[in-house]
């Protein structure tokens, strides 16, 4: 986590859930949002780690979604 205290960017984090195979557990995203008030999570129930599965229209929404905010200057650095 002390790398992700040196980005300047807006940060998505974008899981799944354990039980279906995702790789981040909800600890795991706190720990990323204490290290960095920039992290947004997107959290995606029907999905394991492929998080555009079953559901490719919700993931690229988010992702669209963040790419706007940022552009916007909405998301703090």
């Amino acid at each position: 986590m002390n790398r992700l205290r040196q980005v300047g960017a807006p940060v998505l984090v974008m899981r799944g859930e354990p039980e279906r195979g995702g790789l981040l557990s909800a600890e795991g995203t706190a720990a990323m949002r204490a290290a960095q008030a920039g992290v947004r999570e997107v959290r995606f129930p029907e999905s394991g780690h492929a998080v555009w599965e079953p559901d490719p229209r919700a993931y690229l929404d988010a992702l669209a979604g963040f790419v706007a905010e940022v552009e916007a200057g909405l998301s703090p650095p």
